[in-house]
Parts: C-alpha cells; structure tokens; sequence
C-alpha cells in the first residue's frame, strides 16, 4: 500500500496537509450498513495511519446512532456533514458499491461542487485503496444539471 497514487499520478504525499471529508454510502438493510460501516472504518483507520487528517461521518456517527436510538437517515444528518464539508479542505468518495446511488453521497459531492472543494474518489482493490480521479466541471453539470444546483 505504500504505492498509492492520488490522481495525475501525483503519489499521496501530495495531499499532505489537507483535511478531507470522506463521504460514503451507508443507508439499507442492518447487514449493508454494517458492512459499509466496517469497510469505511477500515479505510479511515488506515489514511490516519498514514498522517492523513480524515473525518468519516459514518465512523463518528454510527456508534452514536445504534446506542442512542437516533435516525440513520441521510436527511438527519445533513446539516452536519454540510457543516463538516464547511470546515475540511476536500471531500473523498469511498466508492463502495452503490456510492453513485447514495442520497447522501450524492448530496455531498453536489454540496462539495457548491463549495468550491475539490472530490477525489478512492478506488478500493485487492491491493488497498487509491485515491484515484477527479470530476471535470463538465462531468458535474452530466451528474447535477444547473438547474438542480442552488
């Protein structure tokens, strides 16, 4: 895993110093959000060991969630992961299967894309995890048209 590569090539190092919000999906049945849980706890786990200053909601809110009783619905949490956004440097999309389907992962790139902040998306592999493309603005108005976008 030392080879990991962000995207043009450029390797992790260069993200040094950047705060990213790690957006991932995490709705459906208890075994799919356990499943998406440990994965994206897995994952955080390993950028922080190596130096990476990422923040996963599903890994602060989760634990939070099944122990207090509170919603595990995208439209709960919103606000938060917006003010979250607001407050990081880039966000990352662990593209777990069905990420593209995600409300709230969809929501997050579009909030990221209103904000200004850069998305990456991290591939996951046999091998590890590779930070691995951007969108270009043209691909976005694909993904979002203007009108929806507020």
């Amino acid at each position: 895993m030392s080879g990991l590569r962000g995207d043009d090539g450029l390797p992790l190092e260069s993200f040094k110093g950047k705060k990213a919000y790690l957006a991932s999906p995490y709705s459906g049945s208890e075994e799919e959000r356990l499943f998406r849980y440990n994965k994206v706890l897995e994952v955080t786990a390993f950028f922080i060991q190596q130096g990476k200053f990422v923040f996963s909601p599903i890994v602060f809110s989760h634990g939070m969630a099944r122990e207090y009783n509170l919603p595990c619905e995208f439209d709960f949490w919103s606000d938060f992961d917006h003010a979250m956004i607001d407050l990081l440097d880039e966000v990352w999309v662990l593209c777990l299967p069905g990420w593209y389907e995600s409300v709230g992962v969809l929501d997050e790139i579009q909030y990221a894309y209103k904000t200004s902040k850069p998305v990456y998306f991290i591939g996951v592999d046999q091998g590890g995890y590779e930070v691995s493309w951007t969108i270009p603005k043209m691909t976005w108005e694909s993904i979002f048209p203007l009108s929806t976008i507020e």
